[in-house]
């Protein structure tokens, strides 16, 4: 949708994200024909099928919003904002948002897919923290041995794409947390004094970090759902 913006044609869909896409229409179609029924009631059905097309739909957003956040960063050649000419200065706010689309998606895709393994598994994360995130329900997966496998995959994304996470995740607390005008304020007040140009962030650097926290999403989306159908099919067989 937003190559046009780069006056692009449409997105071909890369092997990551179509392979997601396949695995959660199989998962949605397992849900109607009778493959997930035995263990789960018609609402939870309904339920999850919504879910699963809110993954596809967010994990497309996100894409969108990572690769425009890549593309405007190419742009940006200034050190300071004060020194950029009219165009320069759009396609660096074009950045901003794109890229502060992007973290905020990141954090949000990984905390529904949270949400929906602890109620697809009943791991009751909630009795460990009322308001819990992805990373809370993996380590409650890991101190519950819950299935072992699946954990263990999950974690070797989290481990690969650490530094990635945490610089995003300390940008995303500063976006929705600083929500205070005057604790905005205060806080730009201590790392800026009268006359001080307005430093240009290294966005090329920002936006590979935003790539590699979507590559996560995207691998994490692939594991919980490829096992689901994986371990669905051989009870399908074995009975």
């Amino acid at each position: 949708m937003l190559r046009v913006l780069f006056n692009e044609p449409k997105r071909t869909m890369k092997d990551g994200q179509r392979q997601v896409t396949e695995q959660l229409n199989r998962f949605i179609g397992g849900l109607s024909d009778g493959t997930f029924r035995a263990a789960k009631s018609e609402q939870k059905l309904a339920q999850y099928a919504i879910w699963s097309r809110g993954f596809q739909v967010g994990l497309d957003e996100l894409e969108q919003s990572v690769y425009c956040s890549v593309r405007y960063a190419e742009s940006i050649k200034s050190s300071f904002v004060e020194d950029m000419e009219e165009g320069e200065h759009d396609e660096y706010r074009r950045f901003v948002y794109f890229y502060k689309n992007g973290l905020i998606r990141v954090f949000s895709l990984l905390d529904k897919l949270g949400y929906f393994l602890d109620d697809w598994l009943q791991l009751q994360t909630e009795q460990v923290k009322p308001h819990f995130s992805f990373f809370t329900v993996l380590r409650r997966m890991y101190e519950r041995h819950a299935v072992p496998q699946l954990q263990q995959q999950l974690y070797e994304l989290k481990a690969a794409h650490k530094q990635s996470l945490t610089n995003l995740r300390k940008q995303r607390n500063m976006e929705i947390h600083y929500v205070n005008a005057e604790m905005l304020d205060d806080w730009k007040l201590n790392a800026y004094r009268p006359g001080d140009k307005f430093a240009v962030e290294n966005v090329r650097f920002e936006a590979q970090e935003l790539s590699d926290a979507y590559a996560m999403v995207e691998g994490c989306l692939l594991a919980v759902f490829r096992y689901l159908n994986e371990t669905a099919e051989e009870k399908q067989q074995r009975k």
